[in-house]
Protein backbone atom coordinates (compact mmCIF):
# COMPACT_ATOMS: atom_id res chain seq x y z
CA UNK A 1 0.00 0.00 0.00
CA UNK A 2 1.83 2.78 -1.30
CA UNK A 3 0.95 6.61 -1.25
CA UNK A 4 -0.12 7.71 -4.21
CA UNK A 5 2.37 10.93 -5.23
CA UNK A 6 4.39 11.71 -8.64
CA UNK A 7 7.98 11.29 -6.58
CA UNK A 8 11.05 12.12 -8.27
CA UNK A 9 13.75 8.82 -8.78
CA UNK A 10 16.29 8.27 -6.08
CA UNK A 11 19.22 5.98 -5.69
CA UNK A 12 19.26 3.65 -2.61
CA UNK A 13 23.08 2.83 -1.31
CA UNK A 14 22.88 -0.42 0.69
CA UNK A 15 25.11 -0.09 3.48
CA UNK A 16 26.50 -2.85 2.80
CA UNK A 17 28.41 -1.54 -0.40
CA UNK A 18 29.82 0.93 2.08
CA UNK A 19 30.10 -1.12 5.14
CA UNK A 20 30.91 -4.74 3.90
CA UNK A 21 33.53 -6.48 1.71
CA UNK A 22 34.32 -3.55 0.28
CA UNK A 23 35.48 -1.60 3.08
CA UNK A 24 38.17 -3.67 3.44
CA UNK A 25 40.14 -2.70 0.89
CA UNK A 26 39.36 0.75 0.98
CA UNK A 27 41.64 3.31 2.14
CA UNK A 28 40.62 5.14 5.37
CA UNK A 29 40.29 8.31 2.65
CA UNK A 30 38.12 6.28 0.68
CA UNK A 31 36.25 5.21 3.04
CA UNK A 32 35.64 8.88 4.11
CA UNK A 33 34.57 9.68 0.58
CA UNK A 34 31.74 6.98 0.38
CA UNK A 35 30.50 8.16 3.61
CA UNK A 36 29.95 11.87 2.62
CA UNK A 37 28.40 10.88 -0.93
CA UNK A 38 25.97 8.83 0.97
CA UNK A 39 25.47 11.85 3.29
CA UNK A 40 24.82 14.09 0.38
CA UNK A 41 22.17 11.77 -1.43
CA UNK A 42 18.65 13.29 -1.35
CA UNK A 43 16.84 12.67 1.83
CA UNK A 44 13.98 13.66 4.11
CA UNK A 45 15.47 14.68 7.42
CA UNK A 46 14.32 13.86 10.40
CA UNK A 47 15.11 16.13 13.46
CA UNK A 48 13.96 14.75 16.61
CA UNK A 49 15.48 15.78 20.40
CA UNK A 50 16.15 12.14 20.79
CA UNK A 51 18.67 13.58 23.67
CA UNK A 52 16.65 15.32 25.51
CA UNK A 53 15.47 13.24 28.52
CA UNK A 54 12.22 15.37 29.20
CA UNK A 55 10.94 14.77 25.48
CA UNK A 56 12.54 11.00 24.88
CA UNK A 57 8.77 9.25 24.83
CA UNK A 58 7.36 11.95 22.73
CA UNK A 59 10.80 11.42 20.19
CA UNK A 60 10.26 7.69 20.07
CA UNK A 61 6.75 7.59 19.40
CA UNK A 62 7.14 10.28 16.70
CA UNK A 63 10.10 8.32 15.32
CA UNK A 64 8.49 5.09 15.16
CA UNK A 65 5.87 6.37 13.54
CA UNK A 66 7.94 8.05 10.74
CA UNK A 67 9.74 5.04 9.79
CA UNK A 68 6.62 2.79 9.72
CA UNK A 69 5.60 5.10 7.53
CA UNK A 70 8.78 5.02 5.39
CA UNK A 71 8.93 0.86 5.51
CA UNK A 72 5.38 0.76 4.42
CA UNK A 73 4.41 3.78 1.94
CA UNK A 74 7.80 4.72 1.24
CA UNK A 75 8.58 3.41 -2.82
CA UNK A 76 12.21 4.39 -5.04
CA UNK A 77 10.78 6.96 -5.73
CA UNK A 78 10.85 8.65 -2.28
CA UNK A 79 13.80 9.90 -0.45
CA UNK A 80 14.93 8.07 2.56
CA UNK A 81 14.81 8.84 5.73
CA UNK A 82 17.89 10.41 7.60
CA UNK A 83 18.10 10.29 11.40
CA UNK A 84 19.38 13.68 12.85
CA UNK A 85 19.67 13.80 16.62
CA UNK A 86 19.71 16.73 18.76
CA UNK A 87 19.35 18.07 22.12
CA UNK A 88 16.73 20.58 23.45
CA UNK A 89 18.78 23.55 22.88
CA UNK A 90 17.74 25.34 20.01
CA UNK A 91 21.35 26.73 19.20
CA UNK A 92 21.84 22.83 18.60
CA UNK A 93 18.58 22.14 16.57
CA UNK A 94 19.40 24.68 14.33
CA UNK A 95 23.21 23.57 13.46
CA UNK A 96 21.79 19.83 13.16
CA UNK A 97 19.20 21.77 10.53
CA UNK A 98 22.05 23.28 8.57
CA UNK A 99 24.04 20.06 8.67
CA UNK A 100 20.98 18.23 7.27
CA UNK A 101 20.23 20.92 4.69
CA UNK A 102 23.88 20.35 3.42
CA UNK A 103 24.06 16.89 2.96
CA UNK A 104 21.21 16.60 0.27
CA UNK A 105 17.73 17.17 2.54
CA UNK A 106 15.05 17.58 0.29
CA UNK A 107 12.88 17.93 2.99
CA UNK A 108 13.20 18.26 6.97
CA UNK A 109 10.76 16.68 9.89
CA UNK A 110 11.23 18.72 12.71
CA UNK A 111 11.62 20.56 15.26
CA UNK A 112 9.62 19.42 18.14
CA UNK A 113 9.70 22.03 20.63
CA UNK A 114 7.66 25.65 20.13
CA UNK A 115 11.02 27.24 21.10
CA UNK A 116 12.68 25.48 18.84
CA UNK A 117 10.44 26.35 15.97
CA UNK A 118 10.40 29.75 16.69
CA UNK A 119 14.01 30.03 16.99
CA UNK A 120 14.89 28.50 13.48
CA UNK A 121 12.10 30.53 11.91
CA UNK A 122 14.23 33.69 13.30
CA UNK A 123 17.53 32.42 12.58
CA UNK A 124 17.20 29.63 9.88
CA UNK A 125 18.52 29.74 6.52
CA UNK A 126 15.75 27.74 4.94
CA UNK A 127 16.26 26.41 1.53
CA UNK A 128 13.82 23.13 1.40
CA UNK A 129 10.32 22.29 3.23
CA UNK A 130 10.61 21.87 7.00
CA UNK A 131 7.57 20.44 8.68
CA UNK A 132 8.11 21.54 12.04
CA UNK A 133 5.53 19.23 14.99
CA UNK A 134 4.16 21.97 16.92
CA UNK A 135 1.78 25.13 16.41
CA UNK A 136 2.54 28.56 15.41
CA UNK A 137 2.15 31.07 17.97
CA UNK A 138 1.71 34.83 17.37
CA UNK A 139 5.34 35.37 18.09
CA UNK A 140 6.74 32.68 14.97
CA UNK A 141 8.06 34.22 11.95
CA UNK A 142 5.89 33.46 9.10
CA UNK A 143 8.53 31.71 6.15
CA UNK A 144 7.73 30.21 3.04
CA UNK A 145 9.33 26.98 3.86
CA UNK A 146 8.34 26.29 6.97
CA UNK A 147 5.14 24.48 7.87
CA UNK A 148 3.61 23.52 11.27
CA UNK A 149 1.91 20.10 11.85
CA UNK A 150 0.58 19.61 15.39
CA UNK A 151 -1.85 17.93 17.90
CA UNK A 152 -2.76 21.62 18.42
CA UNK A 153 -5.38 21.05 21.84
CA UNK A 154 -6.89 25.01 20.47
CA UNK A 155 -7.60 23.93 16.80
CA UNK A 156 -9.50 20.76 18.55
CA UNK A 157 -11.65 23.08 20.97
CA UNK A 158 -12.32 25.36 18.34
CA UNK A 159 -13.60 22.22 15.57
CA UNK A 160 -15.37 21.42 18.54
CA UNK A 161 -17.27 24.88 19.22
CA UNK A 162 -18.12 24.78 15.31
CA UNK A 163 -19.23 21.40 15.47
CA UNK A 164 -21.70 22.41 18.00
CA UNK A 165 -22.63 25.42 16.79
CA UNK A 166 -23.69 23.63 13.52
CA UNK A 167 -25.31 21.48 15.11
CA UNK A 168 -28.08 23.98 16.34
CA UNK A 169 -26.53 24.27 20.43
CA UNK A 170 -26.33 27.84 21.21
CA UNK A 171 -25.91 28.26 25.11
CA UNK A 172 -22.79 26.06 25.90
CA UNK A 173 -21.23 26.47 28.92
CA UNK A 174 -17.71 25.35 29.44
CA UNK A 175 -16.01 23.79 32.95
CA UNK A 176 -12.53 24.97 32.92
CA UNK A 177 -10.26 22.06 34.72
CA UNK A 178 -6.73 22.37 36.48
CA UNK A 179 -3.59 21.71 34.80
CA UNK A 180 -1.62 23.57 31.70
CA UNK A 181 -3.91 22.21 29.07
CA UNK A 182 -7.40 23.42 30.46
CA UNK A 183 -7.23 26.96 29.57
CA UNK A 184 -5.62 26.80 26.44
CA UNK A 185 -9.00 24.42 25.37
CA UNK A 186 -10.98 27.26 27.01
CA UNK A 187 -9.29 30.00 24.49
CA UNK A 188 -9.62 27.60 21.86
CA UNK A 189 -13.06 27.25 21.91
CA UNK A 190 -13.96 30.96 23.20
CA UNK A 191 -12.02 32.01 19.94
CA UNK A 192 -14.08 29.82 17.73
CA UNK A 193 -17.47 30.47 19.44
CA UNK A 194 -16.95 34.58 18.96
CA UNK A 195 -16.13 34.04 15.85
CA UNK A 196 -19.27 32.64 15.00
CA UNK A 197 -21.98 34.15 17.18
CA UNK A 198 -20.53 37.77 18.49
CA UNK A 199 -21.25 36.28 22.05
CA UNK A 200 -18.81 34.40 24.20
CA UNK A 201 -19.65 31.56 26.22
CA UNK A 202 -20.51 30.91 29.78
CA UNK A 203 -17.60 29.51 31.42
CA UNK A 204 -17.33 27.96 35.23
CA UNK A 205 -14.07 27.41 36.74
CA UNK A 206 -13.96 24.52 38.60
CA UNK A 207 -11.47 25.99 41.01
CA UNK A 208 -13.78 28.62 42.14
CA UNK A 209 -15.08 27.47 45.19
CA UNK A 210 -18.69 29.12 43.86
CA UNK A 211 -19.01 26.21 41.96
CA UNK A 212 -18.71 23.20 43.69
CA UNK A 213 -19.20 20.21 41.97
CA UNK A 214 -22.60 19.16 43.59
CA UNK A 215 -24.17 22.29 42.71
CA UNK A 216 -22.67 21.92 39.26
CA UNK A 217 -26.26 20.66 37.69
CA UNK A 218 -28.29 23.42 39.28
CA UNK A 219 -25.82 26.69 38.04
CA UNK A 220 -25.89 25.05 34.57
CA UNK A 221 -29.71 24.69 34.15
CA UNK A 222 -30.29 28.62 35.88
CA UNK A 223 -27.73 29.80 32.88
CA UNK A 224 -30.30 28.01 30.65
CA UNK A 225 -27.32 26.15 28.90
CA UNK A 226 -28.24 23.18 26.27
CA UNK A 227 -24.68 21.89 26.52
CA UNK A 228 -21.91 21.41 28.77
CA UNK A 229 -17.74 21.16 27.50
CA UNK A 230 -15.04 19.07 29.84
CA UNK A 231 -12.69 21.80 29.41
CA UNK A 232 -10.97 18.62 31.89
CA UNK A 233 -8.47 15.88 32.42
CA UNK A 234 -9.94 12.83 32.12
CA UNK A 235 -9.68 12.20 36.06
CA UNK A 236 -11.32 15.47 36.55
CA UNK A 237 -13.88 14.26 33.89
CA UNK A 238 -14.56 11.83 35.84
CA UNK A 239 -15.04 13.31 38.58
CA UNK A 240 -17.61 15.96 37.56
CA UNK A 241 -19.28 14.13 35.30
CA UNK A 242 -22.40 12.50 37.46
CA UNK A 243 -23.76 16.08 38.86
CA UNK A 244 -24.34 17.36 35.59
CA UNK A 245 -27.35 15.20 34.87
CA UNK A 246 -28.56 14.32 31.50
CA UNK A 247 -30.60 16.89 30.48
CA UNK A 248 -28.04 18.11 27.95
CA UNK A 249 -25.26 16.58 25.89
CA UNK A 250 -22.13 16.72 27.35
CA UNK A 251 -18.90 17.59 25.47
CA UNK A 252 -15.08 17.04 25.75
CA UNK A 253 -11.58 16.71 23.63
CA UNK A 254 -9.56 14.14 22.94
CA UNK A 255 -8.01 14.43 27.19
CA UNK A 256 -10.75 12.79 28.68
CA UNK A 257 -9.44 9.45 27.00
CA UNK A 258 -7.66 7.21 29.56
CA UNK A 259 -7.63 4.23 27.20
CA UNK A 260 -9.49 2.06 29.99
CA UNK A 261 -12.56 0.41 30.36
CA UNK A 262 -12.94 1.70 33.65
CA UNK A 263 -13.18 5.34 31.98
CA UNK A 264 -15.48 4.53 29.64
CA UNK A 265 -18.22 3.44 31.78
CA UNK A 266 -17.56 6.67 34.04
CA UNK A 267 -17.89 9.01 31.34
CA UNK A 268 -20.45 6.97 29.57
CA UNK A 269 -22.16 9.13 26.49
CA UNK A 270 -19.58 12.06 26.29
CA UNK A 271 -18.52 13.05 22.85
CA UNK A 272 -15.36 14.25 22.20
CA UNK A 273 -13.11 14.15 18.82
CA UNK A 274 -10.28 12.28 18.09
CA UNK A 275 -8.05 10.72 15.14
CA UNK A 276 -9.39 8.17 13.36
CA UNK A 277 -6.37 6.09 14.50
CA UNK A 278 -7.52 5.95 17.49
CA UNK A 279 -11.48 6.72 16.54
CA UNK A 280 -11.29 3.27 14.63
CA UNK A 281 -8.32 0.93 14.84
CA UNK A 282 -10.02 -1.83 13.66
CA UNK A 283 -9.67 -0.72 9.98
CA UNK A 284 -7.28 -3.19 7.68
CA UNK A 285 -5.56 -0.20 6.27
CA UNK A 286 -4.41 0.49 10.11
CA UNK A 287 -2.97 -3.26 9.92
CA UNK A 288 -0.25 -2.68 7.31
CA UNK A 289 1.89 -0.94 9.78
CA UNK A 290 1.51 -3.82 12.27
CA UNK A 291 1.24 -1.65 15.36
CA UNK A 292 1.08 -3.40 19.00
CA UNK A 293 -1.00 -1.12 20.38
CA UNK A 294 -0.46 0.82 23.59
CA UNK A 295 -2.55 1.36 26.64
CA UNK A 296 -1.51 5.46 26.48
CA UNK A 297 -4.02 7.22 23.47
CA UNK A 298 -1.47 10.15 23.80
CA UNK A 299 1.66 7.54 22.90
CA UNK A 300 -0.85 6.45 20.28
CA UNK A 301 -1.31 9.64 19.09
CA UNK A 302 2.12 11.01 18.99
CA UNK A 303 3.08 7.47 16.70
CA UNK A 304 0.28 8.53 14.39
CA UNK A 305 1.73 12.10 14.05
CA UNK A 306 4.83 10.59 12.96
CA UNK A 307 2.61 8.42 10.32
CA UNK A 308 1.40 11.27 9.00
CA UNK A 309 4.21 13.29 8.85
CA UNK A 310 6.14 11.57 6.62
CA UNK A 311 3.25 11.51 4.08
CA UNK A 312 3.16 15.17 4.25
CA UNK A 313 7.18 15.79 4.33
CA UNK A 314 7.07 13.23 0.87
CA UNK A 315 4.90 14.99 -0.60
CA UNK A 316 6.61 18.56 -0.06
CA UNK A 317 9.83 16.77 -0.99
CA UNK A 318 8.92 15.70 -4.02
CA UNK A 319 7.08 19.11 -4.69
CA UNK A 320 3.97 16.84 -6.07
CA UNK A 321 1.64 19.70 -5.24
CA UNK A 322 -0.75 17.83 -3.07
CA UNK A 323 -2.69 19.82 -0.96
CA UNK A 324 -5.10 17.34 1.30
CA UNK A 325 -4.69 14.16 2.56
CA UNK A 326 -6.90 11.38 4.37
CA UNK A 327 -4.45 10.47 7.25
CA UNK A 328 -4.85 8.37 10.18
CA UNK A 329 -4.38 11.55 12.38
CA UNK A 330 -7.62 13.32 10.27
CA UNK A 331 -8.08 14.72 7.09
CA UNK A 332 -5.41 16.59 6.37
CA UNK A 333 -4.96 19.79 4.42
CA UNK A 334 -2.08 22.65 3.86
CA UNK A 335 -3.04 25.99 3.83
CA UNK A 336 -1.77 29.02 2.33
CA UNK A 337 -0.17 29.80 5.72
CA UNK A 338 1.83 27.08 5.79
CA UNK A 339 -0.76 25.04 8.73
CA UNK A 340 -1.32 21.96 8.27
CA UNK A 341 -5.30 21.47 9.36
CA UNK A 342 -6.90 18.25 10.70
CA UNK A 343 -10.66 17.39 10.31
CA UNK A 344 -11.59 14.81 13.53
CA UNK A 345 -13.72 12.44 13.76
CA UNK A 346 -16.63 12.60 16.96
CA UNK A 347 -16.62 9.39 19.21
CA UNK A 348 -19.21 8.85 21.66
CA UNK A 349 -17.91 6.99 24.94
CA UNK A 350 -20.24 3.89 25.14
CA UNK A 351 -22.93 3.53 26.85
CA UNK A 352 -26.12 6.05 26.32
CA UNK A 353 -26.62 7.94 29.15
CA UNK A 354 -29.76 10.51 27.74
CA UNK A 355 -29.74 13.65 24.75
CA UNK A 356 -30.23 13.13 20.76
CA UNK A 357 -27.32 14.32 19.68
CA UNK A 358 -28.09 17.10 16.61
CA UNK A 359 -27.59 15.77 13.25
CA UNK A 360 -24.49 17.42 12.69
CA UNK A 361 -22.61 15.84 15.51
CA UNK A 362 -23.03 12.03 14.08
CA UNK A 363 -19.89 10.49 13.80
CA UNK A 364 -18.00 10.76 10.26
CA UNK A 365 -17.07 7.65 8.84
CA UNK A 366 -12.49 7.73 9.54
CA UNK A 367 -10.68 8.23 6.31
CA UNK A 368 -8.31 5.16 5.08
CA UNK A 369 -5.09 5.31 4.14
CA UNK A 370 -4.42 5.38 0.50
Amino acid sequence: MHANFPFLRTIRIAAAVLYGALALSATAAETASAAASAASKPAIALLLPAKSKSLKAATEQIRAGVLAAERQLGNADIPPVRLYDTTDTESDVLAQLERAQQEGAVAIIGPLSKSAVNYIADNGQLSVPVLALNSFDNTTLQRPQLFSFSLSIEAEASQLAALIHEGGLRRPVLLQGDGALAPRMVQGFIDSWLRLTGEPPIVLDLADPANPPAQLGKIITDANADSVILATSNKQAKLVRPYLGNERLVFGTSQIDSGTQKASIDLAGVRFLDMPWLATPELEDYAVFQRKRLASPDLERLFALGLDAWRIAAALATASGEKEFSGVTGQLRIGDDGVISRELVLRTVPGRVGGTPPAATEPATAPAVP
